[in-house]
């Protein structure tokens, strides 16, 4: 009684917190469309001697990135090692946003719900916002199912009628008047309500 009472409690809490949860999915699904947003980390740049075609070796600097983009429709995180001729520029971070984004659209170019790519040491992991959408969707229309089967105490397990104020026979069973079941347990408390 104390376990399913307290999920009782937990969708009742939850009761305005799921269908608030799944408007903002699908407004966040909306906007995932006609925006691009990243925040981009990056470690401190480290000598890196890069191998050429003819055999001999080319001084580069690298970095390793961490972007978390938002737009296109989807999520995406993506995790790189740069190797450039220096990072002192001044349009070196934004250009490193740039790079992620053609990245994304070069390596995602459909519509699929879930991909990651691992290449070179880097990872690459998109979520569309739809699939987040109707994820939290399926989590708040399962709540409401599962509230909806909770039986109140002091109603009729079958018809869910009120019993609170029906007699009660000799052995304390009631026998519910809208539908007939003998109720073989009494699921109320008797002493609050005056009876």
């Amino acid at each position: 009684m104390s376990r399913r009472g307290g999920f009782a409690r937990l969708l009742r809490g939850a009761k305005w917190v799921l269908p608030a949860a799944v408007v903002l999915a699908w407004l966040l699904t909306g906007l995932s469309q006609m925006v691009q947003w990243s925040v981009m980390s990056a470690t401190p740049p480290r000598p890196h001697m890069q191998p050429t075609i003819t055999g001999g070796q080319t001084p580069r600097v690298a970095r390793d990135e961490t972007h978390f983009m938002f737009g296109q429709g989807g999520v995406y995180l993506r995790r790189m090692m740069v190797l450039t001729e220096s990072f002192d520029a001044t349009r070196a971070d934004a250009n490193s946003r740039k790079l992620a984004w053609a990245t994304i659209n070069s390596q995602f170019p459909g519509s699929a719900p879930l991909q990651w790519q691992v290449l070179g040491g880097g990872l690459t992991f998109a979520v569309r916002m739809w699939v987040l959408a109707i994820v939290v969707t399926a989590i708040w229309a399962a709540a409401a199912w599962w509230a909806s089967r909770i039986v109140p105490p002091g109603h009729c397990l079958r018809c869910r009628y009120d019993l609170q104020s029906t007699t009660r026979d000799t052995e304390g069973r009631v026998l519910c008047p809208e539908c007939g079941t003998l109720q073989a347990t009494w699921r109320g408390d008797l002493a609050t309500s005056g009876n």
